[in-house]
């Protein structure tokens, strides 16, 4: 029971066109009539995954996402007969419903709505609006090629990654530890390399642990700006006519147009800026990569009082996350791998973090001593011979 693709009911002017999205083992393809979607899942993904144009939208695992008012009311009215209430990400709310291999999702509070035909693995993503449109289907590629990861033995956990001399430093941490500011500070070192600021996944091989980078924009507050001392380039960049993020908050591009700096909210949310690895690059020539051998491991502590366990594993595995753990449900009812705690490729990468050289620094937010904390860290970790100890500010 297919309700919501029609692939004659798009625009004619525009036929369907697919890109296959993905990185190392996993891979998902995406079509759609409207080039822009495939435009920003490419923006999204590029230089951290890979996309290339594709002439088969058949292949598995799909999205097929289109700009479609007429098929999101035909779900609705399939969901509305016997709906069942559930949880979409970030705390939304929707109604399901299944007919035999199809789920039919509807989220009316983002004007989405989803089929998944499990048999064929395939979603179906229509929505009201361009830009939700675009915004959903990166990040349901985004999830589909993860959960393929996982399955094949990679772990996503809450850490940033920078390359150096030795190879890639690890520096997992709670939110507000630092990851972002130190995974930045250390890209700007000389021989340094941004991989990623707050998510990346890790396997173990044979004799290497492998990480790659997890396709997140950066997300900077406007105070970080400022102390970074990125303002006036920004502002010079958008003055100019530089496209950032095409949905960068209005109210963040107003102040960096007018040369202000100064922290802004909305209600309870602080408004950050995004950016993206050719962003980093041109502007502030920040280099990234995209995947490393991880050679040390640096835990920062937060200025909050949190206090990291003498476990060393016991740390690490504290900073392994899941999808449904992270506010992110599987409403769909995606084939997805068991939890982290049930792998045991988890618990190998795990124990294998643990035995690598490792420092944990305590940084000040005060962004020349941070930074010339984190050079002396970096240091210590790059020596072939280097031992586990502390290293804390001062």
């Amino acid at each position: 029971m297919n309700v919501a693709f029609r692939p004659d009911a798009g625009d004619e002017s525009e036929p369907p066109i697919a890109v296959q999205a993905g990185v190392d083992d996993a891979a998902v393809t995406v079509s759609s009539p409207h080039r822009p979607v495939l435009a920003w899942v490419e923006r999204c993904m590029n230089r951290w995954w890979s996309t290339t144009a594709v002439g088969d939208s058949s292949m598995r695992p799909a999205v097929h996402s289109r700009v479609d008012p007429e098929a999101v009311e035909r779900i609705a009215a399939v969901v509305r007969a016997d709906p069942e209430p559930v949880s979409l990400y970030l705390a939304a709310s929707g109604l399901r419903r299944r007919v035999g291999e199809s789920l039919f999702v509807w989220a009316p509070q983002r004007r989405l709505a989803y089929e998944y035909d499990r048999a064929r693995h395939c979603v179906v993503l229509v929505g009201e609006a361009l830009a939700d449109v675009q915004k959903e289907t990166a990040r349901i590629v985004r999830v589909l090629v993860t959960d393929q990861l996982e399955a094949n033995g990679w772990t996503v956990m809450h850490a940033a990654c920078v390359t150096g001399p030795a190879g890639a430093t690890l520096i997992p941490g709670v939110k507000g530890a630092g990851k972002t500011t130190a995974s930045i500070l250390a890209a700007q070192l000389p021989e340094r390399r941004l991989l990623a600021h707050d998510l990346c996944l890790v396997r173990a091989s044979c004799d290497t642990i492998r990480v790659l980078a997890a396709p997140t924009p950066l997300r900077i507050g406007m105070g970080l700006v400022a102390a970074l001392g990125w303002g006036p380039s920004l502002t010079r960049a958008l003055r100019a006519g530089t496209s950032l993020h095409p949905f960068l908050d209005e109210q963040v591009a107003a102040a960096l147009r007018e040369g202000r700096y100064q922290r802004l909210d909305s209600g309870d949310r602080e408004l950050k800026l995004e950016l993206f690895p050719r962003e980093l690059t041109a502007l502030f020539d920040v280099g990234t990569v995209s995947s490393a051998d991880v050679s040390a491991v640096l835990m920062p502590l937060s200025a909050s009082g949190y206090s990291a366990s003498s476990d060393p594993l016991a740390e690490l595995a504290s900073h392994v996350i899941w999808g449904p753990a992270t506010g992110y449900p599987n409403f769909l009812d995606l084939p997805a791998p068991p939890p982290p705690a049930q792998r045991r490729q988890t618990q190998d990468v795990l124990e294998r973090l643990a035995a690598l050289p490792t420092r944990t620094v305590a940084f000040e937010f005060d962004i020349d001593r941070d930074r010339a904390i984190l050079a002396a860290a970096l240091r210590g970790l790059d020596q072939p011979a280097a031992e586990r100890t502390v290293h804390r500010g001062s």
